[in-house]
């Protein structure tokens, strides 16, 4: 353990600042020897009096403090013993043998504590360096897994398919005869279009004849057209005379006046001689009856004239009827006669017109037969040239069919490329999922590393905050009398000035805190107040100055401090920068 403190540690340390020699007090704790750079002791007797603020840390916590120091300096920092029995370090492995820094074992799971230091002193010799996970840029990336390998070889291996070959042969093929049958279709298309061409002339040549023989059959029915209209004529002549006759009485008379002589008058005489005969009986029966006979053969006579009469009228009745429709049958038989002798006229005229009609007919027939031959070789020629088409169809369809064949042939040499794509791919895809596994597991090792290496930092930080945690502070107040330096004498600061200059001279002087009198310059930690501490030496040029010394000090640097606090920075007549560490708080 370290035992000689310069005046700056014990300072940060919290420990009464002396007049003499740094020593350690038996009751633990130090004090500091006066001075900052081994000037000779003030001399005694003065009228100033100054307080100082004593701190100690409690006898029960030193031991916590001194280890987590002590190992805070070993986790930072190279140290070496000086004097004493030099700390043999942890092992770097955990209890499985996974290496972990500081684990406390050694590579075959046994425990390596370690031991610290004892005796003499342990000074610090530098910063300890970082220690990557690996100075191999490859362990942090996780190679190429089999699949991938192998998906990278089939893809070189990759050609192009064979059908693609194939195909474009066949396909060349196939439009070489596909080109060559358009000279042959055009041929017979030619054929077509010349039979075609025949065959609509020979229908215009018996159109022609055709629509010659219709006109005559035209005019011929004209012809007989007009002698059925003439007769037709006549026919209603004869008719509208008949129809005047019938309603004429003269002309029914004439056909009833013979009727009626010849049949009425002979009927008259035979009813009249009929009652004559029945009246003569009637009066000889009266004439029997006697007085009794004339009243009823005068009632009998009457009764006989007067059916004689009704059946007289009901003769002449029914013999005009007779006669009238006698009269008009035979006016009827007469204009039958008249009209049938017309129609026989007229049927011998329509009998004409259907002879002329027929003749038209088979001459027409006669034509049509003649354009249904020339358009059954124009048909003729055109199946012809049509069949020698269809060959040509056919020749193209088999070069078609070859020509699908070729795209068939290729669309599967796409999909067997496509298909062995697909399986890299697959491998690829695979291999991809296995390679980030693979980094994985390596990036979960890198974090375990560097997990092993903030945990100790992590534990003293833990310690610490636990210690700061208590109280560790112990404040005494001290007046006594200092007499003025030679050098506030000069700088005619007077009492009040050597005041200052113990209030500073045991933490870093009034210009002991500027960074351009130190150098080998090392960070230890970060003060409470949000400060850095530095451990440093002052340069050879200001060793031997009063307000620097020899050896090593821990302190501030006034440049930080001038940046969060400018009130307890000030500038000393030498040009360097002071720090108030009353104000600004010691170094802890």
């Amino acid at each position: 353990m370290k035992t000689n403190y310069s005046r700056r540690e014990l300072y940060a340390l919290g420990e009464p600042l002396g007049n003499s020699a740094t020593y350690k007090k038996a009751t633990g704790g130090y004090v500091l020897g006066g001075g900052g750079g081994g000037s000779p002791p003030p001399p005694p007797a003065s009228p100033t009096s100054t307080t100082v603020a004593n701190t100690n840390i409690p006898d029960y916590l030193r031991p916590y403090a001194e280890t987590m120091l002590g190992a805070t300096m070993q986790q930072l920092f190279n140290t070496q013993q000086v004097g004493g029995t030099a700390a043999t370090p942890a092992g770097n492995y955990d209890a499985s043998g996974n290496p972990v820094q500081g684990g406390g074992y050694d590579a075959n799971g046994n425990p390596q504590p370690g031991t610290p230091a004892s005796g003499g002193t342990t000074e610090i010799t530098g910063v300890k360096p970082y220690v990557p996970y690996s100075t191999n840029p490859s362990d942090y990336v996780a190679g190429f897994s089999p699949l991938q390998n192998q998906a990278f070889g089939s893809v070189a291996n990759m050609q192009v398919p064979g059908q693609y070959g194939q195909a474009s042969n066949m396909a060349g093929q196939a439009g070489q005869g596909a080109l060559g049958t358009v000279g042959g279709a055009g041929a017979y298309g030619n054929m077509g279009a010349q039979a075609g061409q025949q065959g609509a002339n020979l229908s215009n040549m018996y159109g022609q004849a055709g629509a010659q023989a219709g006109q005559q059959a035209a005019g011929q029915s004209s012809m007989y057209g007009g002698l059925g209209a003439l007769q037709g004529q006549q026919g209603a002549a004869i008719g509208q005379s008949l129809g005047q006759m019938s309603t004429s009485p003269g002309a029914v008379g004439a056909y009833m006046n013979p009727y009626i002589q010849n049949a009425l008058a002979p009927a008259q005489q035979v009813l009249n001689q009929q009652y004559g005969m029945q009246g003569a009986a009637e009066q000889g029966a009266a004439t029997s009856a006697g007085a009794f006979g004339g009243s009823r053969e005068a009632l009998m006579s009457g009764l006989n004239q007067q059916n004689q009469m009704l059946a007289q009228n009901q003769l002449v009745g029914n013999a005009y009827q007779n006669a009238f429709q006698n009269a008009q049958q035979q006016m009827n038989t007469a204009n039958q006669a008249a009209l049938s002798g017309n129609a026989q006229a007229l049927s011998g005229l329509g009998m004409g017109l259907q002879g002329a009609g027929q003749a038209g007919a088979q001459a027409m027939q006669g034509y049509g037969m003649g354009l249904q031959g020339a358009n059954q070789a124009g048909q003729l020629g055109i199946q012809g040239a049509q069949t020698g088409l269809a060959g040509i169809g056919a020749q193209q369809a088999g070069y078609g069919l070859a020509n699908n064949a070729a795209t068939n042939l290729a669309n599967i040499g796409t999909q067997q490329l496509g298909a062995q794509q697909g399986i890299a791919q697959a491998q690829m895809q695979a291999g991809t999922a296995q390679q980030q596994q693979q980094q994985n597991i390596i990036n979960q090792a890198i974090q375990n590393y560097a997990t092993a290496q903030q945990y100790p930092e992590q534990q003293l930080s833990f310690m610490n905050s636990m210690l700061r945690g208590l109280p560790t502070q112990q404040m005494t107040t001290q007046g006594y009398q200092a007499p003025p330096s030679s050098l506030s004498q000069v700088t005619g600061l007077g009492l009040a000035g050597l005041g200052a200059y113990q209030a500073f001279g045991g933490a870093g002087g009034s210009s002991g805190s500027d960074a351009g009198l130190k150098e080998n310059i090392i960070g230890l930690w970060t003060a409470p107040n949000g400060l850095r501490v530095y451990e440093f030496e002052y340069k050879p040029e200001f060793k031997d100055h009063p307000l620097c010394g020899h050896g090593k000090f821990i302190g501030y640097m006034a440049q930080e401090v001038e940046k969060v606090m400018p009130e307890a920075v000030f500038t000393m007549d030498n040009g360097f920068k002071a720090v108030n560490y009353d104000m600004v708080g010691r170094a802890a």
